[in-house]
């Protein structure tokens, strides 16, 4: 006998209805994950009347991870610059 997965496991329009979830609220996920599994259903039952916020700590350590890598190497490149112009000047 095969097991429940998905949505037949954990349906989330279901678990939002039953937590009152309705038309025109204000919803806010906080480690909705890449998917956001519970996000778009949340939409659907919130209408153009609502809103919803997402956020996930994936997104957040991309954010700082590319910010410290570009300034990171803006450094380096300047402090290359900065010996590749020595070198040349000798």
């Amino acid at each position: 006998m095969p097991f429940p997965t998905g949505r037949a496991l954990l349906d989330p329009v279901k678990i939002l209805q039953n937590a009152g979830l309705t038309e025109g609220q204000v919803y806010a996920d906080f480690g909705c994950g890449t998917l956001g599994y519970f996000v778009l259903p949340a939409t659907d039952l919130v209408g153009l009347g609502g809103k919803v916020y997402a956020l996930d700590i994936l997104g957040l350590l991309q954010i700082v991870w590319v910010t410290f890598w570009r300034k990171r190497l803006v450094s380096y490149f300047f402090k290359f610059l900065l010996t590749y112009r020595s070198v040349l000047s000798v």
